[in-house]
């Protein structure tokens, strides 16, 4: 099973992969009973770790490996507890779209898949 998180708060089409308004999401799939991996997304053309969810190129991490260049940044894990509550977090964020960007879609969206 996997929950996956998509926070629109700054989301713009047509302006989501150079022009600042990203689409940026949090994929959680079950690994084990009771545990979950977690990796992240960007819409955005610039580097984005998808381990770290974070804006930042592989050159030059503390996890790339001098060796062949991978990555070998740990899998963040989490039990389901935590995924409650970071979905109970998500819900209650304000729907609202978001005043300093009156075009992004706004909210999230949460989906379930198999």
């Amino acid at each position: 099973m996997r929950v996956v998180v998509k926070d629109q708060t700054n989301f713009v089409p047509g302006r989501s992969s150079s022009g600042g308004c990203y689409l940026e999401v949090a994929e959680y799939e079950q690994i084990s009973d009771g545990r979950w991996a977690v990796r992240y997304w960007s819409s955005s053309d610039f580097d984005y770790c998808p381990w770290m969810g974070q804006y930042q190129s592989c050159e030059g991490c503390f996890y790339r490996s001098d060796e062949d260049g991978e990555c070998e940044a740990p899998q963040e894990t989490i039990t389901l507890r935590e995924l409650l509550e970071r979905l109970a977090e998500v819900a209650n964020q304000n729907y609202e779209r978001p005043r300093y960007n009156p075009e992004a879609v706004g909210g999230y969206e949460v989906v379930l898949a198999e």
